[in-house]
């Protein structure tokens, strides 16, 4: 083996660590936004149930199943990077 042939074997095998590294990162960003819209859902939930109106009542679930879909969306768009 000559030096050259070493030389492309260890530049395709970064390319592959770095394409890894931002499938990974891509995966872990969507995970944790769709955390984040979960959270969002639960305190919006939590509102909902403190208040008395019902027209904030309805409003508040409304947000809380908005966000609670959307956490679901990203974590199905996080699972394409695995």
């Amino acid at each position: 083996m000559n030096v050259e042939e070493e030389l492309a074997k260890l530049s395709n095998k970064i390319d592959d660590y770095h394409s890894e590294d931002t499938k990974r990162a891509k995966r872990e960003r969507y995970e944790n936004l769709g955390y984040i819209s979960w959270g969002f859902a639960l305190a919006t939930t939590s509102l909902a149930v403190a208040q008395v109106s019902p027209t904030s009542t309805i409003l508040s679930a409304v947000i809380a199943s908005t966000f609670v879909i959307l956490g679901s969306i990203l974590f199905a768009f996080s699972s394409k990077y695995k």
